[in-house]
């Protein structure tokens, strides 16, 4: 005779994937867009001046003002409410929840109900419970 499944595990997941979608700065109000930010840019490297480079070119698309450091550095601040870099279409970084409901499985199984989920849980802690009086 075979013994009963004495432990499940429940699980309750809202993946990234099927539960969030990308959003703007402006959505988010991410503190780039709210604020701006500054970059400072080290033009004494090939990568300071490739970004240098970048933002001077009109590439970026961003409005910015540029200062002259000392030690061929350039601090780049740029305005808010405009996107940030960290915003791109094919990045999570910004995202806002889709309403949905989470992902439920027992024991690693098939997607369920929340019905068939609530059922199975209440039905589990109630044999527990009563294996637990019995001692």
């Amino acid at each position: 005779m075979t013994q009963p499944k004495v432990k499940n595990d429940y699980e309750i997941a809202t993946p990234h994937a099927t539960h969030r979608r990308a959003a703007s700065c402006k959505e988010v109000e991410c503190q780039g867009w709210r604020e701006g930010w500054r970059i400072l840019v080290d033009t004494t490297i090939q990568l300071g001046r490739d970004q240098r480079d970048h933002f001077v070119s009109g590439l970026s698309k961003r409005r910015f003002t540029q200062l002259p450091m000392p030690e061929g550095k350039i601090l780049f601040t740029f305005e808010s409410e405009q996107p940030c870099f960290r915003q791109r279409k094919d990045s999570q970084i910004h995202s806002v929840s889709l309403e949905r409901d989470p992902n439920l499985k027992i024991n690693g199984g098939s997607l369920i109900t929340p019905t068939e989920f609530t059922d199975t849980y209440n039905e589990n802690a109630y044999q527990a419970n009563q294996r637990r009086k019995r001692g």
